[in-house]
């Protein structure tokens, strides 16, 4: 469910643009912790949501990238203090439902403070 909140002071954090004029925000690093919180504005009426998933949430991280593609937020890489991931989570953003693609081939190596973007049906 959802709940009205504001989200904490952070940095680090992706925030990427969704249907429906709403912007998510995941993770980022605050002063007292890493975040694996999902946050949502709505930009119709300018209201943040606090929002539950299910699925498997990927761990707290900060330095990450995110683009959207066909309905899901998806995640990539970042760091929780000296290390750094490669791993790529998806979040469905009507179903607020987290989830891992079966990746094939070659990951990138762990990186932190990148950058992704969508040409075509691929993700850079």
């Amino acid at each position: 469910g959802e709940g009205d909140s504001w989200p904490c002071c952070r940095w680090g954090h992706s925030m990427v643009v969704v249907d429906g004029g709403r912007v998510v925000v995941f993770g980022g690093e605050s002063q007292d912790a890493t975040c694996a919180d999902v946050q949502v504005l709505d930009t119709r009426t300018w209201r943040w949501s606090s929002v539950q998933c299910t699925g498997e949430c990927p761990e707290r991280r900060f330095g990450h990238s995110c683009i959207y593609y066909n309905g899901n937020a998806i995640i990539f890489g970042g760091s929780r203090g000296p290390g750094y991931y490669d791993d790529l989570c998806c979040l469905d953003v009507e179903k607020w439902h987290w989830w891992r693609p079966p990746c094939t081939g070659n990951a990138p190596v762990k990186r932190s403070s990148h950058s992704m973007t969508v040409v075509g049906n691929k993700g850079f």
